[in-house]
C-alpha cells in the first residue's frame, strides 16, 4: 500500500485487484463445492440431533446456506467474465472521482468480508441452538463449531482483522456446546480447549494471510520483472534499428568519400601531385577511423544483444596476420616504428572464424601503433595448448607508452580507455578491446596483457585450432570464353554505381545497373551476368528476398552474389545463399578481388583481371 493513504497511486491501485483476484479464485471454486457437500452432511445431522422434531426450520437454513454459496458463485462468474479492469487516471481519479487508497482498500474488503460474513455465520448458525437441546444435539453443535473454525483457519485471510469478525459464531457456538458437554468439574477442561481452537484458528488465519501477500509480493516482483525485460528488449530492438538505420546513413556517404579521394589519390599520383597524394591520404585515413569507430559501435551493440555469430572455415594464419599487418602499415608510415612479424615457419591452417579473429588482432595493432611513437611492433605467434586442445597464441608487443596497474584494472570495461586523457589526445570509443576480449571468449579463447609505465605492452591472444592437412584452392585464373563478361550492380546509391563502374570496367567487366530489386531481377535474366553485386536496403522488395527468389530460381540458381551492404551480418546472408558479403564502404581491392574470385568461371577475364588488380594492388600498397 502506499505510504500516504489519500494518494492513490498506480501500483496500489494494481495490487487491490490482484489480490481481490488471487482471493476469489482460492475461496470461490472448489472449496465452494466442499462447502456446500458439508452443508448436505450437516443436514441430517442437525435432524437427527433434533429428534426430526425442526425439519422445517433445518431445510430454511439449508436453503439459505445454499442460497448463500449460489449467490455468491454467480457474482465471482460474472466478475470474472464480464469485467472491465476500470482504468486509474493520471491524478488517482477513477471514472473522473478522486478516490483515496483508504476508501478504495474499505470498499473491496467490505465486497469480500460482507458475503463472506453472512455465509460463515449461516453455516454456524445450528451450533448457538443446539447446545441448550439433549444429547447428541451439543456434540453435533461443536463439531459443526469446529468445522466452521477450520474453515475461517484456512481461507479467511484476506485481511488481519477478518478472522477475528467471522469467527465471532462459531466460536461462540463452540464454546456453549463445550460447556453442555462437560460436568462441573471437567468444565474449565472443555472450555480451555475450546479457547484453544479458536485462538489456533485465528493465529492460522492470520499466518494465512502473510503467506497471501507475501504470494502477492512474489507475483507483483515477477510482474515487475517481466514488465521490466520487456521494456529493456524493446529498448534494445530500438537502439539495435536505430544504429542500424544511422551506420545506413553514415556508412553510405563514407562509401563515396574514400572511394572518391582513392580514385583523386590515384589521379595525384599520376600527375606527379604530391602535396595532394597526402592530402588525399589523410581523408581516407581519417575517413576508414570513422569507419571503424561505427564497426565497434555496431559489433557492441550486437555482443551485448546476444546477437554476434561466427562463421567458422579453414584458413591460413599466416596469411592472415600478414593481410592483418598489412593494414596497420599506414598508421605507422610517419613514425620510426618498425613492425616485425615472428611466426613459426609453417604456421598451421586452422578451423575458427578467420574475420572474427583478424579483427581481434587488428584491434590490438591498431591500438600499439596508435601509442607507440618509436621503437617497435612485433607480432610473434607459437603454439601453445587451451583447455587440452591444440591451441595457438599470437602475441603484439610495442614500445609505447604502456600502462600502470590501476589503468590495466578498467583496460576491458567498455567505452573506457586506460586514462581518460587518452581520448582526448588519441581519440577512439574506448570499445576496441571489450570487443576483442568478447570475439576471443565467442572463439573459445581468452586475451591477457602485461605492461609496464613508458615501457609498453604486450597483448596476447590465446585461441584453440583445429590443424587441418594443406588442401589445393580453387585455380586463381580462368581462360575467359567472353571479352566482356557482365557484373550487375544492384544498389539505390548512385554513388556505389559509379565508383564499381570505374573500378570494374578497368579490368575488363561490363557493368550493368539496376536500382531496384524488381528491376535487377529483370536485367539478370536478360543478361545472365557473371556475377551481381547487391545491396540488401533496396526501395520495395529487399535485397534479402531477391536472393531467395535468385537460388529458387532454376536459370540463375548459379549466378554468383556478393552480398554488399551497411548491415554486418556475414553468417545470415552467407545461409541466405550469398557467395560472399562485403561490409560497405568495402576497399577497392577487396571489391575487385571478391568478384574476379567469384565471377563464373566460363566468363570472367581472369588472367587481365588478376594482373591488373595486382598491379593496382602493388600501386596502393606502394603509396600507403
Amino acid at each position: 500500500m502506499s505510504q500516504n493513504d489519500n494518494v492513490l497511486d498506480q501500483e496500489t491501485y494494481d495490487r487491490g485487484i490482484a489480490a481481490l483476484d488471487q482471493y476469489l479464485k482460492r475461496t470461490s471454486t472448489r472449496y465452494a463445492i466442499v462447502r456446500l457437500v458439508c452443508n448436505l452432511c450437516f443436514m441430517p445431522l442437525v435432524a437427527f440431533a433434533t429428534d426430526f422434531q425442526h425439519l422445517g426450520l433445518i431445510a430454511a437454513w439449508a436453503g439459505v446456506v445454499i442460497l448463500l454459496e449460489s449467490v455468491a458463485a454467480v457474482r465471482v462468474f460474472r466478475y470474472f467474465k464480464n469485467r472491465e479492469k476500470v482504468e486509474l487516471g493520471p491524478d488517482g481519479s477513477i471514472n473522473g472521482k478522486i478516490i483515496s487508497a483508504r476508501t478504495v482498500s474499505l470498499i473491496v474488503y467490505i465486497q469480500i468480508l460482507v458475503p463472506t460474513l453472512l455465509m460463515t455465520w449461516a453455516y454456524a448458525l445450528p451450533g448457538l441452538f443446539l447446545w441448550n437441546l439433549p444429547q447428541p444435539a451439543p456434540t453435533i453443535g461443536a463439531m459443526i463449531s469446529v468445522v466452521v473454525m477450520m474453515n475461517v483457519a484456512g481461507q479467511h485471510t484476506f485481511k488481519p482483522s477478518m478472522p477475528f469478525i467471522t469467527a465471532l459464531v462459531p466460536a461462540t457456538g463452540l464454546v456453549l456446546n463445550l460447556h453442555a458437554l462437560s460436568t462441573a468439574d471437567f468444565e474449565p477442561y472443555a472450555l480451555t480447549f475450546g479457547a484453544l481452537i479458536i485462538i489456533q484458528s485465528v493465529a492460522i488465519a492470520r499466518a494465512g494471510h502473510r503467506s497471501f501477500d507475501h504470494m502477492l509480493n512474489v507475483m507483483f516482483e515477477k510482474d515487475k520483472e517481466k514488465l521490466a525485460r520487456q521494456h529493456a528488449d524493446e529498448a534494445n530492438l530500438a537502439k539495435s534499428q536505430f544504429l542500424a538505420n544511422m551506420s545506413h546513413e553514415l556508412r553510405t556517404p563514407l562509401n563515396a568519400i574514400i572511394g572518391y579521394s582513392e580514385m583523386m589519390m590515384e589521379d595525384a599520383e599520376m600527375d606527379a601531385r604530391d602535396a595532394d597524394v597526402e592530402d588525399h591520404k589523410r581523408i581516407i585515413l581519417a575517413g576508414k577511423r570513422l569507419l571503424l569507430n561505427i564497426n565497434d559501435i555496431l559489433d557492441f551493440s550486437k555482443i551485448e544483444a546476444g546477437r554476434l555469430d561466427t562463421e567458422v572455415g579453414q584458413f591460413d594464419l599466416g596469411v592472415m596476420v600478414k593481410e592483418a599487418s598489412d593494414t596497420v602499415y599506414p598508421m605507422l608510415a610517419d613514425k620510426p616504428v618498425t613492425l616485425t612479424i615472428d611466426l613459426p615457419e609453417n604456421t598451421p591452417l586452422v578451423w575458427s572464424d578467420r574475420h572474427r579473429l583478424e579483427q581481434c588482432l587488428l584491434n590490438l595493432l591498431s591500438n600499439a601503433a596508435k601509442f607507440t611513437h618509436e621503437g617497435d611492433v612485433i607480432i610473434r605467434g607459437y603454439s601453445q595448448e587451451i583447455g587440452g586442445f591444440d591451441g595457438f597464441v599470437l602475441e603484439v608487443t610495442d614500445t609505447g607508452i604502456g600502462m600502470t596497474e590501476e589503468q590495466l584494472d578498467r583496460v576491458f570495461k567498455p567505452f573506457s580507455q586506460a586514462d581518460e586523457s587518452f581520448t582526448r589526445k588519441y581519440g577512439g570509443t574506448g570499445l576496441g578491446l571489450v570487443i576483442s576480449q568478447r570475439l576471443i571468449q565467442l572463439l573459445g579463447g581468452e586475451i591477457s596483457v602485461d605492461s609496464v609505465e613508458d615501457k609498453g605492452s604486450t597483448f596476447r591472444l590465446h585461441f584453440p585450432i583445429n590443424v587441418q592437412s594443406s588442401t589445393k584452392g580453387l585455380d586463381d585464373d580462368t581462360k575467359a570464353t567472353q571479352d566482356r563478361p557482365v557484373v550487375l550492380v544492384i544498389d539505390d546509391d548512385a554513388d556505389v554505381h559509379e565508383l564499381l563502374s570505374r573500378d570494374l570496367q578497368t579490368i575488363g567487366f561490363e557493368l550493368h545497373h539496376a536500382r531496384s530489386a524488381e528491376q535487377g531481377l529483370q536485367k539478370m535474366r536478360q543478361s545472365q551476368p557473371a556475377a551481381v553485386v547487391l545491396d540488401v536496403h533496396l526501395p520495395g522488395k529487399t535485397g534479402m528476398e531477391l536472393l531467395h527468389d535468385v537460388r529458387a530460381s532454376a536459370d540463375l540458381k548459379d549466378v554468383p552474389v556478393i552480398i554488399h551492404t551497411v548491415d554486418s551480418e556475414r553468417a545470415k546472408f552467407i545461409k541466405a545463399g550469398a557467395n560472399a558479403y562485403l561490409c560497405k564502404p568495402a576497399s577497392r581491392e577487396d571489391m575487385v578481388a571478391e568478384v574476379v574470385r567469384h565471377a563464373r568461371h566460363n566468363q570472367h577475364p581472369a588472367s587481365r583481371a588478376s594482373k591488373k588488380s595486382k598491379a593496382r594492388s602493388n600501386t596502393d600498397r606502394a603509396s600507403a
